[in-house]
């Protein structure tokens, strides 16, 4: 080899070499790492680049259902609740609230012994709900129906009665036979007539101890609390053993079978449309699901504007059989919406038509069967 071109002939093929060293060790590195995944293509019948079929039918149908399942679906599309509906609705915004509202406590300071009743529970009319320190004045108010209830007095007086009458009858008897003076006759009138005012006493003496009952009665009441109405209990502040005075409010009994919104509308407003008692009025309550408007009465009209705000006060009563949640925004307007709220609107005769419905128990036995379990 030319020496002054071996140099240049050695350099050269030393880098051919090493080129190809680099690319021998490339493609076995490749080969190496590729055998393992075209022997577990193999296993599996996966379909190679070379065509070679692998003994596996696929089915284009299911791959393409797949490519499809893996496609996460389009989230649903939420619908309009009442606050956005309300613009398009219209109307004064303002608050359900129970027709029927008491809070209640003892007329007097006392120590509660009991508590019958419990939050959300049904009552009716004249339930006992509450007990204070009562001992004492049950005791007074059955004593005083025993008075009450006595006729020994009364009794006692007719007899009185019948004997001054008996010897008052024979006196005159006498006297007309001559058989006795008149200081005896005049002294068996007297016996009669004073008989006659002891029966009277007697009467009085009784009617008094009935009214006598009713005021040991009121004295009891202070220290118990009776249901005033039909409703629900709302809440119960106090536990037994609480003591409280006649300033403390102990329970609060709503009845939310109809529903009032006062609506403070324009007096302008109430002017224009003529709004009166027995007027129809619709609400758009904020409750959860589907935004429906219920068909309502105006019930109240004040007769004063509030110089203040240039409102009148007008009350709407909304019958509410399916008892929805009282203390809700609602949307009053005072003339009936059209279009796309006809679906929306629930009259009272529908309204009532749903909760018998949903109340009314299944004719199928399985079905029956499964509530009960």
């Amino acid at each position: 080899m030319d020496r002054l071109g071996g140099k240049v002939v050695y350099s050269h093929g030393m880098k051919t070499r090493q080129g190809v060293a680099r690319r021998l060790a490339l493609f076995w590195v490749i080969g190496a790492a590729g055998l393992p995944g075209q022997m577990a293509a193999s296993a599996y019948g996966i379909r190679q680049d070379s065509g070679q079929p692998t003994g596996r039918i696929e089915n284009p149908a299911s791959a393409t259902n797949a490519q499809a399942a893996s496609v996460p679906a389009p989230p649903p599309t939420p619908s309009l609740t009442a606050q956005e509906l309300a613009p398009s609705f219209g109307g004064e915004k303002a608050f359900t609230r129970p027709w029927r509202d008491s809070v209640m406590g003892f007329s007097q300071s006392s120590r509660v012994l009991e508590v019958l009743v419990a939050g959300g529970q049904d009552i009716r009319k004249g339930q006992l709900l509450i007990r204070g320190e009562d001992e004492e004045e049950s005791a007074r108010l059955e004593l005083q129906r025993m008075r009450a209830d006595s006729t020994l007095q009364m009794d006692k007086a007719r007899k009185s009665l019948e004997l001054a009458t008996l010897f008052y009858t024979r006196y005159r008897e006498a006297e007309s036979r001559g058989g006795t003076n008149k200081q005896e006759l005049d002294r068996a009138r007297l016996d009669f007539e004073a008989s006659e005012i002891d029966v009277g006493l007697a009467q009085l003496n009784q009617d008094q101890e009935q009214v006598a009952i009713r005021l040991a009665q009121a004295r009891l009441d202070r220290i118990r609390i009776v249901a005033p109405f039909d409703g629900t209990i709302d809440v119960i502040n106090v536990d037994v053993g609480h003591s409280v005075t006649e300033n403390d409010k102990v329970i609060r009994v709503v009845d939310t079978s109809r529903l009032w919104i006062d609506v403070g509308v324009p007096t302008g407003q109430t002017i224009e449309q003529g709004l009166t008692t027995g007027g129809k009025a619709w609400a758009l309550m904020s409750l959860p699901g589907e935004p429906r408007v219920y068909e309502g009465r105006i019930v109240e009209v004040s007769p004063v504007a509030d110089p203040g705000s240039n409102t009148r006060r007008i009350r709407v009563e909304i019958e509410n059989p399916s008892r929805l949640v009282a203390g809700v925004t609602a949307w009053v307007r005072f003339t009936e919406p059209g279009g796309d709220w006809a679906g929306r609107l629930v009259r009272p005769d529908q309204a009532a038509a749903r909760t018998a419905a949903a109340d009314e128990p299944s004719r199928d036995p399985v079905e029956a069967g499964s509530k009960a379990r």
